[in-house]
């Protein structure tokens, strides 16, 4: 599975259905479209300055954003599914393995 980046949108036309992605870690901005957000009330409340969340795929065209989540206070508001990998009950924490294999997930009980 292809690792998630985040960044920032530059610059979004809701008119022409398309923008700009400034990712954290380069300065190549990315194409990002109205359709590659992963939700219809994502799409229709992107404004530039979001932080986003997304994963790169190479076009003939370009490096293109896909599955696109906007962050609020710096954390996806979505919902996932997993199983629990470990935790210390005494600690009080411990990891949630995700069910689309992306990175674990850190919780505090």
């Amino acid at each position: 599975m292809t690792e998630r980046v985040r960044g920032h949108i530059k610059r979004f036309s809701h008119q022409r259905r398309s923008g700009l992605i400034r990712p954290d870690d380069s300065y190549l901005d990315i194409w990002v479209f109205l359709s590659d957000f992963r939700s219809a009330a994502d799409a229709s409340r992107v404004t530039p300055g979001d932080a986003v969340e997304f994963r790169i795929e190479h076009a003939l065209e370009g490096p293109m954003a896909v599955d696109v989540v906007i962050l609020k206070n710096g954390a996806t508001t979505e919902r996932v599914k997993g199983h629990i990998k470990w935790s210390d009950r005494q600690r009080r924490y411990g990891f949630i393995q995700r069910d689309d294999g992306l990175h674990d997930v850190f919780v505090h009980i």
